[in-house]
């Protein structure tokens, strides 16, 4: 399900951001409970975003490379990739 917050600054800007993760079968003992896990995680992290760390060329990238280390040290490595599906900003 996707993830709807909004950004430090402006506050009265709002991201939604859908992703999917990809892990092999086995590796995570509880799928569903990671996944809540993450999310949590993941909307924690959007929230201290501001526009101007998700604006230009390398945003994208710098923000999947920060989403897949929370991912990572979340699940103890058993997440593999954290995929960013779609992100909107209004």
């Amino acid at each position: 399900k996707p993830i709807i917050a909004n950004l430090a600054a402006p506050s009265s800007t709002w991201i939604r951001l859908e992703t999917a993760i990809i892990f092999t079968n086995g590796a995570v003992e509880n799928p569903d409970v990671a996944a809540s896990e993450i999310e949590q995680d993941l909307l924690a992290y959007v929230r201290t975003l501001t526009l101007d760390q998700l604006q230009g060329a390398s945003a994208l990238e710098h923000l999947r490379d920060d989403l897949n280390e929370r991912v990572a040290i979340r699940t103890e490595g058993a997440v593999s990739e954290i995929v960013v599906k779609t992100m909107v900003m209004q």
